[in-house]
C-alpha cells in the first residue's frame, strides 16, 4: 500500500462505527480499523498520516475543539 492508498483507505474509513446499534457495521469497521493499522506501518509516513486525519476527524465544534485541519493529499512520485 502506498501513502496515497492509505489516505484514500482513510477517507472512505467509517470513523464512527463503534457508535452502532448494528453489531455487523461494528464488527465490519473494527475489522477495517485493524487492517488500516496494519497497513500504515508498512508505508513510510503512515502513523504521521493517520494521526493527522485522525486528529481532523474527531475536532470541531461537535467534540468541543477547533477544527483540525486536514491533511492534504499525498503526491505520488513516479520512481
Amino acid at each position: 500500500m502506498t501513502l496515497t492508498e492509505l489516505y484514500r483507505a482513510l477517507a472512505c474509513h467509517d470513523w464512527f462505527y463503534a457508535m452502532s446499534d448494528d453489531p455487523r457495521v461494528y464488527h465490519r469497521g473494527q475489522a477495517n480499523w485493524d487492517r488500516l493499522q496494519r497497513e500504515m506501518m508498512s508505508v513510510e509516513g503512515g502513523p504521521e498520516l493517520v494521526r493527522e486525519y485522525s486528529k481532523h476527524i474527531f475536532s470541531g465544534p461537535a467534540f468541543g475543539t477547533p477544527k483540525h485541519p486536514k491533511p492534504a493529499r499525498p503526491v505520488e512520485v513516479p520512481s
